[in-house]
């Protein structure tokens, strides 16, 4: 418990050591320097405790308000018959139902969770993170009604 609460005060130290930071370098009132309420420092000093306290972790960044532009797995249905084609990085996990890869070209996409190339016409595993390596129509065909988890680029097609 001493531990955690230690952690907690670093963060918040840090977090205030970036605001303040950021506070001396720019000057008051621009954009860099914006003027904002307690009620705000109150906020964002609240949000830091609950993630400390419920062992999470946190991005300074985040915590000092600068755009985290992260991208979150999507719910995605898809009908049978349709396929899902991912962009170039785009992250798949078939989540209900049941699909086959769909690849152009030699290379294949990847199952990171087996640590196995997946060839044109492979069956995509329920919960296995399934990785498009590039941006020329790879993705999976649906045979059964599906959701996936979709973090990055897709289209249905």
């Amino acid at each position: 418990m001493r531990n955690k609460l230690f952690f907690m005060f670093q963060a918040i130290i840090a977090a205030a050591a970036a605001i303040v930071v950021t506070v001396i370098a720019a000057e008051p009132g621009s954009s860099d320097d914006p003027v904002v309420s307690k009620s705000y420092v109150d906020e964002k000093i609240e949000q830091l405790l609950v993630a400390l306290e419920s062992g999470g972790t946190i991005n300074i960044n985040q915590a000092s308000g600068a755009n985290n532009n992260k991208v979150k797995y999507v719910p995605v249905h898809v009908g049978v018959g349709q396929k899902l084609l991912g962009g170039e990085g785009t992250e798949i996990i078939l989540r209900v139902g049941r699909s086959f890869a769909v690849v152009s070209g030699k290379e294949a996409l990847i199952d990171v969770t087996d640590g196995k190339e997946m060839p044109d016409t492979s069956e995509i595993k329920k919960n296995h993170i399934i990785i498009v390596p590039r941006n020329d129509g790879r993705g999976v065909r649906v045979v059964e009604d599906a959701w996936f988890l979709v973090k990055g680029e897709y289209t249905i097609s």
